[in-house]
């Protein structure tokens, strides 16, 4: 699941509505890919939407890095 599909699943839950910022980040961030979570676990963020930002930033840097070198 990408970081843009998981952020329109997350945000779909009751839960959004019930709980303060922190939380839902720490939540959010406990549901992610191992990858990006590791490299997002000693940033912090002060909303959910900077997380879900920083996220997809990682998520894209993971996906160049896998991806083969192209050579001129």
């Amino acid at each position: 699941m990408s970081v843009d599909e998981y952020k329109e699943f997350f945000l779909s839950h009751e839960i959004v509505a019930t709980k303060d910022e922190p939380y839902l980040i720490q939540l959010a961030r406990d549901g992610l890919n191992d990858s990006i979570g590791d490299a997002l676990e000693s940033t912090e963020f002060a909303t959910l939407e900077e997380f879900f930002q920083g996220a997809a930033a990682v998520e894209e840097i993971l996906e160049i890095e896998k991806s083969p070198e192209k050579n001129p």
